[in-house]
């Protein structure tokens, strides 16, 4: 019985692992094309060196044993398995269930970056009866989910937090630095290149974004929108 790509997406939301932060630095070009909606092949270019990747640490092994957990707790998909240990058995890049595991995961991934602050497809749906003058203000919305172009711990963010709190300051421009700044525009960079055919008008907005000259950092709209994300990820008592 071969193993068919929906069989092998439907296995791989029980196929479930912890992953570790090698591996979320691996899959995070998934991650980015899966936040906008980049059509399959995309997703199969940018999966394949992936799968290979996390199968030389063990990814085989670590589908098996989830593999063994299902057999013992769901009938119907256990008759199922004898197809997927043969489609594993070929190996990557021919196993489907490998590359449905890995876009499942990116799919998990990119669903926690845009809780709880900024959904990428409502911002493109927005987009597209907004008038010309609102459409730069919300593609600028998306740099809220920059947390892994902006890399700033969430202890940093609130140390700026509860500075500005305490002396009037501004927590944005305390944790503004070109570096990080320049991070979140090339982010958005990426996005716009991968979103380019799924969600073009969305795209377009973006590409202006990361291609704009940077900013002093207290006029920089795009890093306030990030500042703006990573506060609201901070526990509720933080908000």
């Amino acid at each position: 019985m071969d193993l068919g790509d929906d069989v092998a997406r439907e296995l791989a939301h029980y196929v479930s692992f912890e992953w570790s932060e090698s591996d979320r630095e691996l899959l995070a070009p998934l991650v980015d094309a899966t936040l906008v909606w980049a059509d399959g092949e995309v997703l199969k270019r940018i999966a394949e060196p992936i799968v290979f990747a996390l199968w030389r640490d063990g990814l085989r092994r670590d589908i098996e044993s989830s593999l063994e957990r299902i057999e013992t707790c769901d009938r119907r998909l256990a008759r199922r398995l004898a197809a997927a240990r043969a489609d594993l058995a070929a190996g990557p890049p021919d196993s489907r269930l490998a590359r449905a595991v890995v876009e499942q995961a990116a799919v998990e991934l990119a669903f926690d970056e845009q809780s709880p602050v900024c959904c990428v497809l409502c911002v493109h749906d927005g987009l597209l009866g907004a008038a010309p003058e609102d459409r730069t203000r919300l593609a600028r919305t998306v740099a809220r989910i920059a947390v892994r172009a902006a890399a700033i711990s969430a202890d940093e963010v609130r140390g700026a937090v509860s500075a500005a709190a305490f002396d009037g300051g501004d927590a944005a421009l305390a944790l503004a630095t070109d570096e990080r700044r320049l991070a979140v525009r090339a982010w958005l960079g990426r996005l716009a290149e991968l979103g380019v055919d799924s969600v073009r008008p969305l795209a377009l907005e973006l590409r202006v974004l990361a291609d704009e000259p940077l900013p002093p950092a207290a006029d920089d709209e795009v890093w306030r929108e990030t500042v703006r994300g990573l506060t609201e990820r901070l526990a509720p008592a933080w908000n």
